[in-house]
């Protein structure tokens, strides 16, 4: 009866919550507007091939809603079909009906129940003979009878166990209620049980993203083995989520954070661990999946000390279990001294951050600390048409245009024994499958499977499974790397300056620095460009310069660079 419930289902806010899960059953949840459980649960009995394939489902949110009239052959029928708006949905109905008109006992109405599943010709034709005659005994009309035996026979084919439906509505009902009072609970709830499964965990994760509930990456002096709760309303990443990390080494780690403290750097790490547990594979991925960024290291420096690291534990660990009865006896002891002294990291150039991201994803499933597509806004904004939650909110086929990471690929054969593929792509605010063609696939896998962003040009089509992304040639679709859409894409580049003293010559070294780079790099191929100059706020003077220029990032960043300081944008057509 929980009014905030029925509201959050019918915005189709269902990720999480059982049975309802699926983009077909989220879409059937905003169109059939649910506000009682009796809906819950013909929802559940409905949303099958059978049902849907008939036309039952649509029947039945037509009628709740008034859009066809609800009618009964025989009034006595009322009470039982009255709570599926006279359409009869469930096995138990089937039996009702026939208990009522027909005076079935129990027993025979199960038997008339299982016949009409089987739907076998001779059984059923006896079953009509026994259901017409004990009806008109209790007075009701042939043709009215004859019609409702004809209705139950078809719809007893796509009829479901209402005590079944009504049993999976319960769960669905008390998850939903959780999810609609109690929502960052439901996520940590959540995201704790689904930990194994990478693919579940980015979908919530993207989906508490957008009730604006943060995931904050693992932390080895604040997370659990579990997705915990913090006190400013943020969700904290489990250590038993990062891959490569089992049970008894989160043990370890929680249990000297537990007797000892907060860890200060790696090599107090160690020095406290137990690094036949805690070993060098762990390590590795809870520096990837960005569990020590709090020691304030760039994670290339502390890939690389993690050797002298675990010596240093193995040490001390050898020295706990050969001489001494317990560590509190090394407090005077020169090889404390020796595992606390001042360490160096070892001086490492820091990852790319495209390479950080990679780990983050391989180590946890997803991207935590940002998005790949985070360095490339400009390509964005210039060249595309659309993020993907604007795909998901399209009500008809539309041609689109935009830039995505590659989530996963699944890969199959089709009847010709052609390779396509199936793909989950991510924009770092939601997720759309793309169904890549043969065509297309075999001239793009390298993209599709590689580590870099993507742009892509694709029909967004809708279906009953929801919306999704087709890459075909017949739609002429394309897939290109998205640090490369310039260079591919821009036709002309124009260069909008905007200063008062251009006319005093005070700019005139940066004019013939941009004059001495475009000689340099004039392409044939090239896109023309043109410098728009702003002088007063009123004068405008445009020109085209002579040559082609290269359209690659690197020349967008050197002219940037040459005009550091003044107010300049450029513009790709």
């Amino acid at each position: 009866t929980d009014k905030p419930m029925y509201e959050m289902l019918s915005k189709g806010d269902t990720l999480g919550v059982f049975q309802l899960e699926s983009s077909g059953m989220q879409d059937l949840m905003k169109k059939l507007r649910p506000d009682s459980f009796e809906d819950i649960v013909a929802s559940n009995a409905l949303y099958r091939p059978g049902p849907i394939g008939s036309g039952m489902l649509d029947d039945f949110v037509g009628r709740k809603h008034g859009q066809i009239p609800v009618a009964y052959e025989i009034e006595d029928l009322k009470d039982i079909l009255q709570e599926t708006y006279g359409v009869i949905v469930y096995q138990e109905q089937v039996q009702q009906i026939a208990m009522r008109l027909a005076h079935y006992t129990a027993g025979n109405a199960d038997l008339l129940r299982r016949a009409m599943g089987k739907k076998k010709p001779e059984e059923m034709a006896k079953q009509k003979v026994s259901f017409v005659e004990g009806a008109l005994k209790n007075g009701y009309d042939r043709e009215k009878v004859e019609k409702i035996f004809d209705l139950m026979e078809k719809f007893a084919g796509y009829g479901f166990n209402k005590s079944h439906a009504a049993a999976y509505s319960l769960v669905t009902c008390q998850t939903a209620y959780f999810k609609a009072h109690y929502l960052t609970e439901f996520y940590a709830a959540l995201l704790s049980i689904e930990r194994e499964n990478t693919d579940k965990i980015t979908k919530y994760i993207a989906d508490a993203k957008k009730h604006t509930i943060e995931v904050l990456a693992p932390h080895i002096n604040e997370s659990d083995t579990d997705f915990t709760v913090l006190s400013s309303g943020q969700i904290r990443f489990g250590l038993g989520a990062i891959k490569g990390v089992g049970q008894i080494a989160i043990d370890s780690v929680l249990a000297a954070r537990q007797e000892g403290g907060v860890f200060t750097d790696i090599f107090d790490f160690c020095a406290r661990t137990n690094t036949r547990t805690v070993n060098k594979r762990v390590l590795e991925a809870f520096v990837k999946a960005g569990a020590m960024d709090g020691f304030k290291i760039h994670r290339a420096a502390l890939i690389k000390a993690i050797d002298g690291a675990l010596d240093r534990g193995a040490s001390l660990q050898k020295i706990r279990d050969d001489n001494q009865p317990s560590f509190s006896d090394l407090l005077d002891t020169e090889d404390l001294a020796f595992s606390h002294r001042k360490v160096e990291y070892p001086d490492e150039t820091p990852w790319p951050r495209l390479l950080e991201l990679k780990h983050e994803k391989d180590t946890t499933g997803f991207y935590i600390t940002g998005h790949p597509l985070d360095d490339f806004k400009a390509e964005l904004q210039q060249y595309t048409t659309a993020r993907i939650p604007d795909c998901l909110a399209y009500r008809q086929n539309k041609e689109v245009l935009l830039g995505a990471s590659v989530a996963s690929v699944r890969e199959i054969f089709t009847k010709r024994g052609d390779r396509m593929a199936f793909a989950v792509l991510d924009d770092g605010e939601n997720q759309i499958e793309a169904v890549i063609f043969s065509d297309v696939y075999l001239e793009s896998e390298h993209l599709i499977k590689g580590d870099d962003p993507i742009w892509i040009k694709a029909q967004c089509e809708i279906a009953d499974g929801g919306v999704k992304l087709i890459l075909s040639k017949k739609n002429n679709a394309k897939i290109l790397p998205l640090r490369y859409a310039f260079e591919f894409l821009a036709r002309e580049v124009h260069l909008h300056l905007h200063a008062k003293d251009w006319g005093h010559g005070v700019k005139e070294d940066k004019l013939k620095r941009l004059q001495a780079y475009v000689h340099s790099a004039a392409d044939k191929a090239g896109a023309p460009l043109f410098l728009h100059f702003k002088l007063d706020g009123r004068t405008r003077t445009s020109l085209r310069m002579p040559e082609n220029i290269a359209v690659k990032r690197e020349t967008v960043n050197l002219i940037r660079g040459i005009f550091e300081g003044d107010t300049l944008s450029i513009e790709f057509r």
